[in-house]
């Protein structure tokens, strides 16, 4: 089982039950009388959903997460991202444009972050 629930990004984060724990802490833990917090608990932890693998190892996905992610209507195709402690699905076409779009910044925040290095302490390659 997992706790799917909608992602900052446009897309859908699905945690095991134990990290969505961990998550939902982390909001319960600040003042729940900032409107800002509200806001965000409102939007990231209250739509959450557990959902189950059947027996294909099929989720089914709730409806309003599938049209935050833009995945409701036609058949479309799902793009996996593994990030640390969760899982994000993205319509795979919006992910690619996005990815694309990107490109040169993500090369500039990978330079920023690495501070030139790789975490194998080898320079960041040029293509990044």
């Amino acid at each position: 089982a997992s706790v799917a629930s909608p992602g900052l990004a446009g897309c859908i984060e699905l945690r095991r039950p134990d990290d969505w724990k961990q998550y939902e802490a982390r909001f319960l833990a600040l003042d729940m009388m900032d409107p800002d917090v509200a806001e965000l608990y409102r939007h990231l932890i209250a739509p959450g959903e557990l959902v189950r693998v059947d027996g294909q190892n099929r989720v089914r996905i709730p409806e309003a997460l599938l049209r935050h992610a833009r995945l409701d209507g036609e058949r479309k195709e799902a793009q996996l991202i593994k990030m640390p402690g969760r899982w994000e699905v993205w319509d795979a076409q919006r992910f690619m444009e996005l990815s694309e779009e990107r490109g040169p910044v993500l090369r500039e925040i990978a330079r920023r972050v690495f501070g030139g290095q790789t975490d194998a302490g080898g320079s960041v390659p040029p293509e990044l």
